[in-house]
């Protein structure tokens, strides 16, 4: 179970606390970069999803918190990246060798 929490000297809201204000949309919660993967999966609950290598290190710590809360993970998919790296100087290429 997720825990609304709030500021001790935050007002009372007229639906009955945060919980009520939650559902009727007068408060709006804010994630942490901890939570927000789980938070991401019970709104857009997906199978996979692709990101890049900071973005899979801080899915990976928040990994145990899906257990906690009794959903599924996504399965994490590094982003496919490639550099090019031109020919060092003075390099030529065996098409470019005239016999």
């Amino acid at each position: 179970m997720l825990v609304l929490k709030g500021a001790a000297d935050e007002p009372r809201t007229r639906s009955g606390g945060r919980r009520g204000a939650f559902r009727v949309g007068e408060w709006q919660p804010s994630f942490s970069a901890l939570t927000r993967p789980l938070a991401a999966s019970v709104l857009y609950p997906v199978a996979a999803t692709i990101l890049g290598p900071a973005e899979i290190a801080y899915w990976a710590q928040s990994h145990p918190l899906f257990a906690w809360a009794g959903i599924v993970p996504p399965v994490l998919v590094p982003r496919p990246s490639s550099r090019r790296y031109p020919r060092p100087r003075g390099e030529r290429s065996e098409s470019s060798v005239s016999p």
